[in-house]
């Protein structure tokens, strides 16, 4: 049982899993001709990103979205509060602004028990 099947409409060579229902429920047709049908478009299991290596492009898959996670929660986040409004938010750089909620300038780095205890250990040293 082979999972490549031909879109009736536009007759194109398509995976299995790119099948979606036709808008009428007369049968499945492709991603390409779904999109067609739909305002919304629907992603493909193809891959949409070229990569150009010399003189021929090879695709590539675009990332996902444990990848995205993954990649930025390897970058450190700085967890900030404001004295006014209390309101606690995280930057992933050093930030010496206003509150985004209260726009007062009293926003201080929160700073962990961990942390202050190493901090009073190194000033009793």
């Amino acid at each position: 049982m082979s999972d490549e099947y031909t879109c009736p409409k536009c007759k194109e060579r398509i995976s299995a899993k790119d099948l979606k229902a036709d808008k009428d429920g007369s049968g499945w047709i492709c991603v390409t001709c779904y999109n067609n049908q739909h305002k919304k478009p629907v992603r493909t299991s193809m891959p949409t990103t070229k990569v150009f290596t010399g003189s021929d492009a090879a695709f590539v898959q675009p990332p996902t979205r444990k990848t995205i996670q993954r990649q930025t929660s390897l970058e450190k986040e700085i967890k900030y509060y404001c004295t006014s409004c209390k309101y606690k938010f995280p930057k992933k750089f050093e930030y010496t602004g206003r509150c985004p909620y209260c726009d007062k300038p009293t926003v201080r780095k929160e700073v962990s028990s961990n942390e202050l205890l190493k901090e009073i250990d190194d000033l009793i040293d």
